[in-house]
């Protein structure tokens, strides 16, 4: 899985779709792209992300367009320059994730859990004292009514 394919660098950027067969694309960047991504939110977030986080999906199609595009030209250095922008802003908090149906994956700079108040599963211990907190599965079950 990559987070972004041909078809969403084509759509958005036209100019470039001109250019090399999709397979090459897939092999030659893409790939390169989810590489870079990931190495640059690693230090913040478990990586790699799902396929929902729109976000990362943006980015990488943005990331796509400055690696593919050769030499400099006024669009690209524009794309890049809102590309690193953009990157400080997730990485210092001004900025959040989202997801496909609009959640924050990200809240005033913490990573956001939905489990984060709920006693881990899993610990040090011997794997026959571990449970899933009743509280946590209270409230999943309330969530369903």
């Amino acid at each position: 899985m990559t987070y972004a394919n041909w078809k969403d660098v084509e759509d958005r950027y036209p100019e470039i779709a001109k250019g090399p067969d999709p397979k090459q694309v897939s092999s030659s960047y893409l790939i390169f792209v989810d590489a870079e991504l990931n190495g640059l939110f690693a230090g913040a977030y478990t990586v790699p992300f799902s396929d929902n986080n729109l976000t990362i999906k943006d980015l990488a199609v943005d990331l796509t367009y400055i690696k593919m595009s050769v030499g400099k030209s006024e669009k690209r250095e524009e794309i890049k320059k809102r590309f690193e922008e953009r990157i400080s802003r997730i990485k210092d908090g001004e900025e959040s994730m989202l997801n496909a149906d609009g959640t924050a994956i990200t809240i005033n700079g913490l990573i956001w859990s939905s489990t984060e108040d709920y006693h881990p599963v899993f610990g040090m211990d011997d794997t026959i004292n571990f449970a899933v907190d009743s509280s946590q599965i209270e409230d999943e079950r309330a969530a369903r009514e």
